[in-house]
This record gives structure tokens, sequence and C-alpha cells, in this order.
């Protein structure tokens, strides 16, 4: 898929006159909760970075916007449970071992994200982490599918907000106001209809997500054969 920086979009809105009092700042704040109401799957893209483990954590990536697996040592690790998982860098507890027995609590790698930092059960390592992350171009600006119809919505909502502000200031007749929202209401529809077509590769792999039989194998193994078909033999 090919991206587009969001200053193209901005651009846009800013050549009308009416738009001329609209800051940068404001615009991106408008286009941050765009994408917060409007769920954009395609607008980030997957990444993949491989850390040292060092005193049972390591910082994440500043980029990053939601992790999809970890791997600590090349196995996949799970969600944390233990209370005390993020202190075991300041107790005598140390990597699940019990310091007097030796004997792991454990067998399981575990992880936590918290703040800055992604916590694991083991001081020292290899943690591999594949992420989503907003693709930025040269300038540090946020870039975004080049979807037409997702551009229309975002410049029909960025506009809409800055509308709302002058009419709610009297600035601009209700008819624009009016006029602003309905725009908005057919661009973001349209986007809807748009983002919900699949490809055949896409389709393929849906129709064959249905199993008899729970397969509980599929996080250990990076989910690598979700979707292939299953075939079953009566003999």
């Amino acid at each position: 898929m090919r991206y587009i920086s969001l200053k193209n979009i901005l651009d846009k809105v800013l050549r009308d006159s009416l738009f001329e009092g609209l800051k940068l700042e404001a615009a991106i704040d408008y286009c941050v909760r765009f994408f917060g109401i409007v769920d954009v799957p395609e607008l980030y893209l997957d990444k993949q970075v491989t850390l040292d483990v060092t005193d049972y954590r390591v910082e994440l990536p500043a980029d990053l916007v939601s992790i999809n697996q970890i791997l600590v040592n090349n196995v996949p690790a799970r969600e944390a449970t233990d209370t005390f998982h993020n202190f075991y860098r300041d107790m005598e507890t140390k990597s699940n071992f019990d310091s007097t027995t030796e004997m792991r609590r454990t067998a399981d790698l575990t992880v936590r994200v918290q703040g800055d930092y992604l916590y694991i059960s083991i001081e020292t390592g290899i943690v591999k982490i594949s992420y989503k992350a907003i693709p930025i171009d040269e300038d540090g600006m946020p870039m975004i599918p080049d979807n037409p119809t997702l551009h229309r919505a975002l410049q029909a909502y960025v506009e809409l907000e800055y509308l709302k502000i002058l009419w709610r200031n009297s600035k601009v007749t209700d008819k624009v106001y009016e006029d602003a929202k309905q725009i908005y209401a057919f661009a973001v529809g349209a986007y809807e209809t748009d983002s919900r077509k699949i490809d055949l590769a896409k389709a393929e792999v849906i129709t064959n997500l249905s199993t008899l039989l729970l397969r509980r194998s599929e996080f250990i193994n990076r989910f690598r054969n979700l979707g292939t078909v299953e075939n079953w033999k009566t003999r």
C-alpha cells in the first residue's frame, strides 16, 4: 500500500480562505481525533525490532502504537499474571526462580508493558517485538494510506471541527455549518463502505477460520497456520 504525507490533506484544507485561521497544530489534533473515532487498520505499518534485555526490561520503540507479538529468546512470550512481575529487578526472587531452592515457578516466558518499558521475566536475553507503527515522512509528519475516500473523510472532519468553532462564535451561518456536517456524514460513510472491501487472498483466510476443534497451538506458532484449510479424514 502506498502512503502520502498528512500535510497533503491539510494543504487542501488551507487553500480555502475560510480556513486561513486554522493552525497546523490544531489541524493535526483534529486528524488524531478522526483516527480515534474511525478505525483505519491500513493506517499502521507492521514493524519488527530486536533488542537486548538488560535488568529484566527493554525500552520500547518510540513509534510503537500496539504490539502484535513478542518473542523472548525466539520463544513466544505471554502476558504476565504475576503481581510482582515488574519488580523482579528489585527483589531477591530473580528470573522467576526462587532464590533458596532454585526451583523455577513457571515454564512460560512472560512480559508486561508499563510506560515506555517492556518488563520481562528473565534478567538478560534477546527480545523480538512485532508491532504496529504510524509511518512518518522525512519531516516527521505522519503519513496516511493513499486512499481517496479516506482523504475526503479526513478533510471533511477537519473542516467540520474548525467550522464548529466559527459557528459557535457566530462567524459562519447555520447553513454553512449544516452543509459541513452533511458533507462529512456522506464522506465518512463512503469510507466505511470502501474499507469493508476485501481482496480474494483475505477472503480465503476468513473462510478458513472455522474449525471443529479449538487450536491451542496458534499462539506458540505465531498464528502462521490460522488461515490454512482444515481437512478431516474419517478413516
